[in-house]
C-alpha cells in the first residue's frame, strides 16, 4: 500500500511539474530505484532513469529530470484519488 501512495504522490508532482527528489518520500534508495521502474514498466511515465550497478546490481541513482506523466499515469491518478486525501 505505501509503494501506491508514493507512486500517486510521484505522478502527481509530474502532472504539476514539480521537482521530484527521494528525500521527500520515507524510503531508501532500493525502494526509490523499485518504484521508478515499476512506473516505467506499468507505463505511467516516461524519460525516468534509473542507474543500476555494483554487486548485487544495486541502485546508483534515479533521475526524474526529464520525466513526463503518461495517459495511462493520468488514469492511475483518476482511478486513485483517494491517496490525495491520505
Amino acid at each position: 500500500m505505501k509503494k501506491l501512495k508514493c507512486i500517486y504522490s510521484i505522478l502527481m508532482k509530474l502532472d504539476q511539474r514539480e521537482k521530484i527528489v527521494q528525500s521527500d518520500f520515507d524510503i531508501d534508495k532500493e525502494e526509490w530505484g523499485d518504484i521508478a521502474e515499476l512506473i516505467l514498466d506499468e507505463g505511467l511515465a516516461k524519460g525516468i532513469s534509473v542507474t543500476r550497478g555494483g554487486q548485487g546490481n544495486k541502485v546508483q541513482s534515479v533521475w526524474y529530470d526529464n520525466a513526463k506523466i503518461t495517459l495511462d499515469g493520468l488514469r492511475f491518478l483518476e482511478d486513485n484519488d483517494a491517496y490525495s486525501l491520505k
